[in-house]
């Protein structure tokens, strides 16, 4: 077995990922969910233990879906690390960490206008944009995270869903109502995607905005 600090493994990972042309979008979750492990490991791969990453999972305060997601993100950075012999092939280190099950849905929140109103006025100039697209033209976040001001402006008057942007993998025409047009219209365009920042950053900006 090689010795391999974590932070070095996992800055290895996100390398390697990035030269294989992933997205931007995982590149960023990856980032954002190995980040936060190695910010807590700071030893070789090889030394951790199960005891050690069923204490980490215990202390995550996230929901079912985000807690399955950060593990499966994990189990890919040790089959990663047992590739380069960092870790021992017949090392589970997950072995006492289960996946969650999903609570009950959660009712959908419907904003007045005036609540509306209010989010707009305090949103970010990043975000203010996407919270109109969300209102306006019920965008969801991952359609929203995908977006490019391309696709806003390819066909005037509408908004261009290529299908693989979508969750139902189906093209979307959606058309640019008079007041989703004057919240586009007043957003500076520094660059290509409408949400120019990480996937993390989205929602914690929303949860931000809205509690």
């Amino acid at each position: 077995i090689i010795r391999k600090p974590v932070g070095e493994a996992v800055d290895e990972m996100i390398a390697t990922k990035k030269r294989s042309g992933v997205s931007e979008l995982y590149l960023s979750d990856l980032r954002y969910r190995l980040g936060a492990f190695k910010a807590v490991f700071h030893c070789d791969v090889n030394a951790l233990a199960p005891g050690d990453l069923a204490k980490f999972f215990d202390g995550l305060q996230l929901s079912p879906r985000s807690y399955n997601n950060f593990l499966g993100t994990l189990g890919t950075f040790f089959g990663f690390a047992q590739k380069r012999d960092w870790l021992s092939r017949e090392a589970d280190l997950l072995a006492r960490v289960e996946k969650r099950k999903g609570g009950k849905a959660t009712p959908v929140e419907i904003f007045t206008p005036a609540q509306l109103a209010d989010l707009l006025k305090h949103g970010s100039s990043d975000l203010r944009p996407c919270l109109a697209l969300a209102a306006f033209a019920g965008l969801r976040s991952e359609e929203i995270l995908r977006l490019e001001w391309a696709d806003i402006d390819r066909r005037p008057g509408f908004i261009e869903l290529a299908a693989h942007k979508t969750k139902t993998a189906t093209r979307r025409l959606l058309p640019i109502t008079d007041n989703l047009a004057v919240w586009l219209g007043s957003t500076q365009r520094n660059v290509s995607r409408v949400w120019p920042h990480s996937k993390a950053w989205f929602f914690q900006s929303m949860r931000d905005t809205v509690t």
